[in-house]
């Protein structure tokens, strides 16, 4: 009878572990959900391509479509979203980036999803409610190649009488967030021919020190992926390597324009060097190879960092089942521990 008691109650504390565990994993979601102020979700559509917390869609030529995304507000007060549509662009790092940014797409890049999408400037949704966003696609008459690809970004508009309230909160740091999610059209499923074009290479003044910039420029209409560039600096006569770097997997949006850049602070100025870059993908080679001249420092371009939002990541229900599975398996790993510590003890 004493032992049906023990494992009695060592069942009731697992039950106990597992749940203590989940409620503990949705208050953080929750409590995450409060911090930014709201969530979206994307109302599903048939000429969806594949599923995902984005559109991927197939299209036809002058076709017109409205796509749904639903936002509800998590704070426990009216808030305002902002929305932004924004083309594709290739961030420095070598990721594609779907929100607002100083970075460029070539001249090529017509239709763009600005010119295709029709948004409200801004959504008040209040206290616990949700409202639906709606975007209004207009495809061109004329039937175009390639992938046309750019992002929606939900940003909650801070009032000042709201930034100051935060300021005084000592626990308060002066930060935004925003959603992003991304809008991919296509009228055919057929690949495009990758061409990379050399722009140029000039020295540049940042507050991290001194670099180079060489720009060139996916002038397909498709994605870029898995590429690799290897970037060597030399003297102007000499073949002995002065600067090296190697940077792999990174990916370009369609008709867009990547900064890759090297550091050069012990390059001297006034001196001509040598560029040689070679990048890589999908088993084709583009090789450049430039004279580039150190400027003084008050000749070299000096650069300005824009205003930083932090990108929130909108949890899937994959992800929340994958975190539903890791944290039942601890607690049942703790909970087998603990009733083998006691059957020691005990039996």
């Amino acid at each position: 009878m004493k032992k049906v008691k023990i494992w009695r109650n060592l069942g009731m504390s697992l039950l106990f572990l597992l749940a203590f565990f989940l409620i503990k994993l949705n208050t953080a979601s929750a409590q995450e959900n409060q911090e930014i102020g709201f969530s979206y979700r994307n109302i599903p559509v048939k000429n969806q391509l594949s599923s995902g917390s984005f559109f991927d869609l197939m299209m036809k030529p002058g076709q017109k479509q409205a796509l749904l995304t639903e936002i509800t507000n998590t704070s426990n007060e009216e808030i305002v979203i902002k929305v932004t549509v924004s083309n594709a662009t290739t961030a420095e790092s070598g990721i594609i980036n779907y929100s607002p940014s100083n970075a460029k797409n070539t001249d090529e890049l017509k239709p763009s999803l600005k010119e295709l999408a029709k948004v409200p400037k801004t959504i008040t949704i209040p206290k616990g409610a949700t409202r639906n966003l709606k975007i209004e696609l207009t495809m061109p008459k004329e039937k175009f190649a390639g992938i046309l690809l750019g992002g929606i970004q939900l940003e909650q508009v801070i009032t000042e009488s709201e930034d100051n309230n935060k300021k005084k909160d000592q626990s308060f740091v002066s930060s935004q967030f925003a959603y992003v999610y991304s809008i991919s059209l296509r009228e055919s499923k057929e690949e495009q021919k990758i061409e990379l074009t050399y722009l140029d290479s000039q020295f540049q003044s940042t507050t991290e020190g001194e670099r180079v910039v060489t720009r060139f420029s996916n002038d397909s209409a498709a994605i870029v992926k898995g590429m690799q560039v290897e970037a060597e600096i030399t003297a102007k006569n000499s073949e002995k390597v002065l600067i090296s770097k190697k940077t792999s997997n990174l990916k370009m949006a369609p008709q867009s324009i990547i900064d890759f850049s090297m550091d050069t602070k012990d390059l001297e100025e006034g001196q001509t060097y040598k560029l040689h870059m070679t990048v890589t993908q999908n088993g084709k080679k583009w090789r450049w190879v430039k004279k580039i001249t150190k400027q003084s420092k008050n000749q070299s371009k000096s650069i300005t960092k824009q205003k930083t939002i932090f990108i929130a990541k909108q949890p899937t229900n994959r992800m929340k089942v994958l975190l539903y599975f890791v944290g039942g398996s601890i607690a049942i790993w703790m909970g087998t521990w603990l009733l083998y510590r006691v059957c020691r003890k005990f039996l």
